[in-house]
């Protein structure tokens, strides 16, 4: 069952799934592109520090990568939040 979030001002439900990784939730601050450059630059330095025979070319990871949206949110979800913000 996915669960919305909630900040201050925002109500959200963001999961993003990337193609070699599980679903991974996130503020909506964070877009896809960032997450993976967090993901793929975290990932690459460990995996370069223990394998440095795996970095060709200064890099572990190429730049490309794919991402999609997990579920969607009826119309009535979005008509019941906007009734109940008021």
């Amino acid at each position: 069952m996915n669960t919305y979030k909630s900040t201050r001002h925002a109500k959200f439900l963001l999961n993003y799934h990337f193609i070699w990784i599980p679903i991974i939730s996130a503020l909506p601050k964070y877009s896809p592109s960032k997450l993976m450059n967090i993901i793929k630059g975290t990932t690459g330095g460990r995996i370069s520090k223990h394998f440095p025979e795996l970095n060709i070319k200064g890099s572990i990871w190429t730049r490309a990568y794919f991402v999609a949206t997990a579920g969607n949110v009826s119309s009535e979800t979005i008509q019941h939040y906007i009734e109940n913000k008021r």
